[in-house]
């Protein structure tokens, strides 16, 4: 019934595994959303290909805040354990799996164009590009392919950054980084959070973007007595890219 509804849908959401998501063959599917990063670029090139099947311009996000992760294992799981909670041993495909997911990783930090680094990683020549968000940005490719959907988050996100950049220079070293998202949330001590953060943030939502500036180096937490876990300006990296 779902899946019956979702296909005579122009405007649906379906949450899925990615087993299933692979076997939809959707023409009009705008947008595929990974809600972790995939296990290899092959994956991601089959994942991110349900968008787009009726050749009109689609999006594919990647939800990756940069942290390293454990692998997911064949069922799943992504601890190293099967379903029988026993340690899984060392199996000899491991270390190619590593090395595809650190290529995926790469992807997601690459500064460049997106589709020369997956043209390289096929050991394919480099194409022009016509619409990754690093060529986008740079004016280099065709602009209008971002859903409006999606540029409303991106603009929201930015805001919420140069807000945080503000407080936290208001505010540094006061606060651990748990205290700061708690503060920085709508439903915080003092009331709503500072003029400018989205008001249906949640705190977890706060919490996981202020780690995020803490791995990219434009926050910190400092180490040194009394302000110890508090949180500051990074020494290195911009809270708001330019």
């Amino acid at each position: 019934e779902i899946e019956e509804w979702f296909f005579a849908s122009n405007d649906g959401v379906l949450v899925a595994t990615c087993a299933y998501g692979m076997g939809v063959d959707k023409g009009n599917i705008r947008t595929t959303i990974h809600f972790d990063l995939p296990p290899s670029v092959e994956a991601f090139l089959q994942e991110s290909g349900r968008a787009g099947r009726d050749h009109r311009p689609a999006e594919s996000i990647v939800l990756w805040s940069g942290e390293a992760r454990p692998l997911a294992g064949p069922d799943g799981n992504r601890d190293g354990s099967g379903s029988t909670g026993l340690s899984a041993e060392r199996h000899p495909g491991d270390d190619l799996q590593n090395t595809r997911a650190g290529l995926m990783k790469s992807y997601c930090e690459w500064t460049g164009c997106r589709r020369n680094f997956l043209m390289a990683a096929f050991s394919a020549e480099s194409v022009a590009c016509f619409g990754c968000d690093v060529c986008r940005s740079l004016g280099s490719a065709p602009q209008g392919v971002a859903t409006p959907a999606l540029a409303d988050l991106v603009a929201q996100e930015t805001l919420a950054r140069r807000v945080i950049a503000r407080w936290i220079r208001a505010n540094r070293r006061l606060f651990t980084l748990q205290e700061c998202s708690w503060r920085l949330s709508p439903h915080g001590p003092s009331g709503p959070g500072p003029p400018g953060m989205p008001c249906h943030w949640t705190r977890p939502e706060i919490e996981e973007m202020l780690r995020s500036l803490v791995h990219k180096g434009g926050l910190r937490l400092c180490r040194a007595w009394p302000w110890r876990f508090h949180l500051t300006r990074g020494r290195g990296g911009a809270i708001v890219e330019p």
